[in-house]
């Protein structure tokens, strides 16, 4: 492996990297993002994402070098832990920052959308905290759900938090963009499918008790508010979870993984 090896923290590469992470204006204007972590590494390289840099420590290039040259055409840089400390925002780091370049963002207007209506859509309404964006596209992948439409007031995908916690299904999702909700439920219908949304009103209909297709789409709405108002009107139903007198209800993410399960069921469970 051919490397240059960077001891400053005031290197040039090294300031323009550091705050990818946070920054999410400066993602957009490059559209690069960055992540850390041997794992997600190779996630990346097997979902063909495209790789530009990776950074690495003297210990992990020793743990992991044969790993980090599966990186087929990117930019190798050994750092001092000094360097990479800059870098990192990982308490426990393993020493290997990845810069690569952001999938494409695709319309709902672009020609894959209908085919992709076929086997639905989780639709993200204005859902906030990364760390519920990335949980929920954790149970997309797992329960095969590879297309999902984000409105612009979510989470940026992008950001540090997000890629964390979506471990990897972020690399194997077709993203779609679109302003609001509203639009994204128009669109579907106009195939002739139906979107469903979670709602906690108890005159809707009850999951486990509700045939759903295989080109049903759901939405999964704000943590606060829920899902818009002028989106479910346009819905073909809404549906609530059944749980205990008196419980709380679940946050974004849970209430996402139990209704994706129970869309996915028949054809995720083997005899």
């Amino acid at each position: 492996m051919v490397f240059t090896e960077i001891s400053s923290r005031k290197n040039e590469i090294i300031t323009e990297l550091s705050a990818l992470e946070t920054d999410k204006k400066r993602r957009d204007s490059l559209s690069l993002f960055a992540f850390e972590g041997i794992k997600l590494f190779e996630e990346a390289v097997l979902s063909g994402i495209e790789i530009q840099k990776v950074f690495f420590t003297h210990k992990a290039l020793d743990a992991y070098g044969k790993t980090l040259e599966k990186a087929k055409g990117a930019d190798f840089y050994l750092v001092s832990d000094g360097v990479y400390d800059k870098l990192s925002s990982e308490k426990s780091p393993q020493g290997v920052f990845v810069c690569a370049r952001m999938p494409e963002k695709l319309s709902i207007d672009s020609d894959t959308f209908k085919k992709a209506s076929e086997s639905g859509f989780i639709i993200f309404d204005e859902i906030q905290n990364p760390l519920n964006v990335g949980a929920i596209l954790r149970s997309c992948y797992s329960f095969g759900f590879e297309n999902v439409i984000f409105t612009s007031g979510c989470a940026d995908l992008y950001g540090g938090k997000c890629v964390r916690a979506a471990m990897g299904s972020l690399f194997k999702i077709n993203p779609f963009f679109v302003r609001n909700a509203e639009d994204a439920v128009k669109k579907i219908n106009s195939f002739g499918r139906r979107v469903y949304c979670a709602d906690a009103d108890r005159s809707g209909l009850e999951l486990g008790k509700t045939a759903f297709a295989k080109s049903d789409s759901f939405i999964i709405g704000n943590e606060g508010h829920g899902v818009s108002e002028a989106a479910k009107a346009l819905c073909a139903g809404k549906v609530f979870i059944p749980m205990n007198e008196g419980a709380e209800s679940l946050n974004a993410a849970s209430a996402a993984a139990v209704i994706m399960w129970e869309m996915k069921k028949p054809s995720l469970i083997r005899e």
